[in-house]
C-alpha cells in the first residue's frame, strides 16, 4: 500500500504509479492472516454452547409433558401458552405450577369473587398457596406495570383474551398485549404462562402467530396434557393426567 494515497498494490513497489511517490511501499501487517481469521460476525454452530436451562419440577405429568423423560420439569425462564375446554381445570393447573417457586397470578376480572374461589379451588386440590400472589388487571398496560413491580419466579395472566383494549380490541391488539407480557417476563427472568381461550371445536382461539411468539403449547383436557409445541422437550407427545384426590372444604 501507497503510505501517501493509500492506493493498494499486490506487489511491492518502488514509486506510486498513482502519486508518484518513491520509497511509500507500506506492507500490511496481517493482511495475509486476515482471510483465514473467522468473522467476528459468523459462530460455527458446533462452537456453541447448548442452551439447558434449570428445572422446576411440578407433578409427574406435568414433568413429562414440559421436559419429557430425560429433562423433566418446567424450563425456566420460558413462555407458554396454556388452553383448554372450560372445564379442563386450566385455573387448578395454574395454582399447581405456582405453588411450586411462588408467583403472580394476574386475573383480568374482579379481584374479590376470584380471590375468594382461587383460595377454595387450591384448598380442594390440597395445594399450598402460602406463595402465591394474585392481582387484577382490566387492561394490558396494568397487567405488564404487575409483572415489572418485582421479580417474579413465575407469572401467569388469566387470560389474554381477557382485557379491556377500550374498544381497540382483534388480533393487532392481541398480538400487542402477548408481545408485551413476553417481553416483560423476559426482562425479569420470569416463567410466563397465558391462559388462552378455546374455540366451540375445540380449538386454540386467536392468531396463529401466537405459536411462533411463544415456547410452548399445552392443550389440556380432562384426561390428558397434548403437546403441540416445546421447544425444551419432546413433541408432539401426550401424557395421561392423574385424576386429583379432592377433598371437601368447609
Amino acid at each position: 500500500m501507497c503510505c501517501a494515497c493509500g492506493r493498494g498494490f499486490a506487489l511491492r513497489f518502488d514509486q506510486c504509479s498513482k502519486c508518484g511517490s518513491w520509497g511509500s511501499c507500506e506492507a500490511l501487517q496481517g493482511r495475509a492472516s486476515k482471510a483465514t481469521t473467522p468473522d467476528d460476525r459468523f459462530l460455527l454452530l458446533s462452537s456453541a454452547r447448548a442452551h439447558s436451562p434449570a428445572r422446576l419440577l411440578i407433578s409427574p405429568e406435568w414433568n413429562k409433558a414440559f421436559g419429557g423423560d430425560a429433562t423433566p420439569g418446567l424450563a425456566e425462564g420460558s413462555t407458554n401458552i396454556l388452553w383448554g375446554k372450560p372445564g379442563a381445570g386450566k385455573t387448578t393447573e395454574l395454582l399447581r405450577i405456582l405453588s411450586i417457586a411462588g408467583g403472580l397470578h394476574i386475573f383480568t376480572e374482579d379481584l374479590d369473587p376470584q380471590a375468594g374461589m382461587l383460595r377454595l379451588t387450591a384448598d380442594n386440590a390440597g395445594i399450598d398457596c402460602s406463595q402465591i400472589s394474585v392481582t387484577t388487571a382490566a387492561t394490558p398496560a396494568e397487567a405488564i406495570k404487575a409483572m415489572r413491580s418485582r421479580t417474579w419466579p413465575i407469572i401467569a395472566v388469566d387470560s389474554l383474551q381477557g382485557f379491556d383494549h377500550d374498544g381497540a380490541g382483534g388480533p393487532r391488539m392481541l398480538k400487542r398485549t402477548a408481545r408485551d407480557a413476553v417481553d416483560a417476563a423476559q426482562s425479569i427472568g420470569a416463567t410466563l404462562l397465558m391462559v388462552v381461550h378455546s374455540t366451540r371445536d375445540g380449538d386454540m382461539s386467536g392468531p396463529q402467530w401466537l405459536a411462533h411468539l411463544v415456547d410452548g403449547i399445552f392443550c389440556l383436557s380432562s384426561i390428558q396434557i397434548r403437546v403441540v409445541k416445546n421447544r425444551f422437550g419432546p413433541m408432539p407427545i401426550k401424557v395421561k393426567r392423574t385424576k386429583p384426590r379432592l377433598r371437601l372444604v368447609g
